[in-house]
């Protein structure tokens, strides 16, 4: 009975983050097109990245603030090997999702400018 209880929050929760998403992702998209009308597609991008940017990076840090105390609770020599392999894994995989994402934003902007 709690389980079922447990699984539909679950779910309720899990409708409402789309719907979240959804109504954020509509809004971002009026945004762009009336942004269109003041500066170029390129402008556009390179202060919206800005903006996440400057979001972002203090989330960065807590999160491996946060992580370096856990990690130094565990086995020193050990975990840092694992650290620094799970961080080249993830910088080679941000550097080519990030070109990606570079690509299709700014050809969805020129394409919403054009």
């Amino acid at each position: 009975m709690i389980e079922q209880k447990e699984e539909k929050e679950n779910s309720l929760r899990g409708v409402l983050m789309l719907l979240g998403a959804a109504l954020i992702w509509g809004f971002a998209f009026t945004a762009q097109r009336m942004g269109m009308d003041y500066v170029g597609p390129f402008t556009f991008n390179a202060v919206r990245n800005l903006i996440g940017a400057v979001v972002l990076v203090p989330c960065i840090a807590i999160i491996r603030h946060v992580n370096k105390s856990r990690r130094s609770e565990e086995a020193g020599e050990q975990a840092e090997e694992t650290g620094r392999k799970d961080w080249k894994m993830l910088l080679q995989g941000g550097l080519v999702t990030g070109f990606f994402l570079c690509v299709a934003g700014n050809l969805q902007q020129a394409g919403l400018k054009y």
